[in-house]
């Protein structure tokens, strides 16, 4: 909690910015990537707590965006929280040694220590403890043990099961677990969610990273969680990690294109894409150096400039974008008016790229001001955002 809190508070000084608080130990990772490690539920809660009095303190206004790794994480880092508890693997056969003794014995004779745990979680038979008992029940008394079991611990699972099948079955969660200490999970959309449920209480959106971008899925947790939290706020990450032409995730461009209005409908109000940039830029200039090696600087002038003007966009000018004219008024205000070193003034090559307007807007022959082309060029730009409903020729 104190690391949750110092870094809400690095994030609010000198002003607010975004950050980002652990939700794992080990190796920070990107969400799809494997190996993902959860803390407890109450454990995270806290950490959100934390960060958000610490923002109260520092008199910062404060989003909080819960996410959650359940849907394809795989271990846990303590069995403290019994909420946990029913997603919580364990082998449901006995062995003679663990799964950190087995893969240290393998590897001491010589062997492969990935393909000896990978034989002992085959013969360990792992499972849930709900799902082990489930397993074992006729069809018709499933749907009672589910209801039987809810928001209980595994001591307390164990006696529902005893009273129901006449013995306790065997299940051994410390067995499997990893040589790091963690314990293994079962991933699911409903791990997820009810996660994400123990969040929302100290948070402002909710945040359930997936695999695929899957609309049943997304809507699945939307209703399961907001059948709990009404008016909870949802967010989507629309991963550039997806295959997004992968068979059977779409069937037609149509339904690529329905996606984020579907999302929105089911609650989802944060749609973000991590890492366009990083996309976009690197296609971008993947192509503009392969047509450059081709044909020279004829490639800016064709992909990159004359595509610029074409679509209005304003980085044409991109020393605007700098901030030049800022520092330009502050260097003003600092000299009084008398500073002849304007990054914006005469000899600036932005000029190059400033079209005067027809003569119908010029309302004096003498010389115009910087500020007054520039409001000639927005009064232009003005009148040809309404030419298709004028039919005026400009």
């Amino acid at each position: 909690m104190k690391a949750s809190a110092r870094r809400a508070q690095e994030a609010t000084t000198p002003s607010p910015r975004p950050f980002a608080l652990r939700r794992s130990p080990g190796t920070k990772k990107c969400g799809h990537m494997g190996g993902k490690v959860l803390v407890p539920m109450r454990e995270h809660a806290d950490r959100l707590n934390a960060a958000r009095l610490q923002c109260d303190v520092m008199g910062s206004s404060t989003l909080i965006i819960a996410r959650t790794d359940a849907e394809a994480a795989t271990f846990l880092t303590s069995t403290i929280d019994s909420r946990d508890h029913p997603f919580i693997l364990g082998a449901t056969k006995q062995l003679e040694r663990t799964f950190d003794e087995h893969v240290a014995t393998e590897k001491a004779l010589g062997r492969c220590g990935d393909a000896a745990g990978a034989a002992w979680i085959e013969s360990a038979q792992l499972k849930t403890f709900p799902e082990l008992v489930r397993d074992a029940l006729p069809e018709q008394d499933k749907l009672n043990w589910d209801l039987v079991i809810q928001n209980k611990n595994l001591s307390q699972m164990k006696a529902e099961a005893s009273k129901i099948l006449g013995f306790e079955p065997f299940f051994d969660w410390e067995a499997p677990r990893a040589r790091e200490g963690y314990y293994r999970v079962a991933p699911s959309t409903e791990y997820a969610t009810e996660r994400a449920k123990a969040f929302a209480p100290h948070s402002d959106l909710l945040w359930m990273e997936t695999a695929t971008p899957d609309v049943d899925q997304a809507r699945d947790f939307a209703r399961n969680v907001r059948q709990d939290f009404p008016h909870q706020m949802l967010a989507y990450n629309l991963s550039p990690s997806f295959n997004w032409d992968a068979p059977g995730v779409f069937n037609d461009d149509s339904e690529i294109e329905a996606f984020t209005d579907d999302l929105a409908k089911a609650g989802y109000v944060w749609q973000f894409t991590t890492l366009a940039g990083f996309h976009t830029n690197g296609l971008a200039t993947e192509k503009y150096v392969r047509r450059f090696a081709d044909v020279g600087m004829k490639a800016y002038v064709e992909d990159v400039q004359r595509e610029e003007k074409a679509i209005g966009a304003s980085i044409l000018k991109h020393q605007t974008w700098s901030g030049a004219e800022l520092m330009d008024r502050m260097q003003a205000v600092a000299t009084g008016g008398g500073a002849s070193t304007a990054s914006m003034g005469a000899g600036v090559t932005e000029d190059q790229f400033e079209v005067l307007p027809p003569s119908d807007f010029v309302v004096s022959q003498k010389p115009l001001s910087r500020f007054e082309h520039r409001l000639m060029l927005e009064a232009r730009a003005a009148a040809k955002a309404v030419e298709p409903r004028t039919g005026a020729a400009l």
